[in-house]
């Protein structure tokens, strides 16, 4: 289950329902929405060294009024070892949707204990989004607004925002954790979180009120 705190002015805190199953083995992996194939062997976790991986990864866009899902495909590349995990993701939208670009560079190190039954991951980094990406993840447009207006006269409650493109590339900051508990083998819990610092082009719309986006997470995996 996700649940993402909109920056969107008018709208509450939406919950997605998502399964997640983990799997890897020695080449593929899952992880929740996200999954691909290590193309290095040295990606396999606790294993220091150069690891690249082709990705895939579902995308939601932050907001209840706006929410849609897409594909990113693209590549991973980043160097494991003692002092934590640095990598850095190209992702490109398949889905024709928004043919939009995003980089994403991070620094992550993982806590635990001598039988891996704890996990704890903070990770810090920040996201550059082309402003095809831009756009379609944090703008609104005249069908979307329009649409809105049409909602908002069958139900008031339903918040109206202003049509708004950020017009530009920007650049996102973010910090967050993943939490998980290994019961078996098979089965753990997890709990993460993320908090983004959302670029001054984003936040200059009129119909954001918050300068950040806020994600938490929580559920049960079952590995195979």
């Amino acid at each position: 289950m996700m649940m993402n705190s909109s920056p969107f002015a008018a709208e509450g805190t939406s919950v997605t329902p998502i399964p997640y199953v983990a799997y890897e083995s020695e080449g593929l992996f899952l992880q929740g929405i996200e999954g691909g194939y290590h193309i290095t062997a040295s990606a396999e976790e606790k294993k220091a060294g150069f690891f690249l991986d082709v990705v895939g990864s579902g995308r939601f866009r932050a907001g209840e009024t706006r929410q849609k899902f897409t594909v990113d495909v693209g590549l991973r590349a980043g160097m494991r070892s003692d002092f934590g995990v640095f990598d850095v993701t190209f992702l490109q939208d398949v889905t024709g949707t928004s043919n939009g670009q995003e980089v994403i560079g991070a620094y992550s190190y993982t806590f635990h204990d001598q039988r891996y039954k704890w996990i704890f991951t903070p990770r810090v980094g920040m996201s550059w989004m082309s402003r095809k990406m831009a756009n379609y993840v944090w703008g609104v447009t005249q069908g979307q607004h329009n649409k809105m207006v049409v909602d908002n006269v069958e139900n008031s409650d339903k918040p109206v925002l202003p049509i708004y493109e950020p017009g530009a590339a920007v650049m996102n900051y973010f910090a967050g954790a993943t939490l998980v508990h290994r019961f078996d083998d098979h089965w753990s819990a997890f709990a993460l979180s993320q908090v983004t610092r959302l670029d001054r082009k984003i936040t200059d719309n009129p119909g954001i009120d918050k300068d950040y986006d806020l994600t938490l997470g929580m559920g049960v995996s079952y590995s195979f």
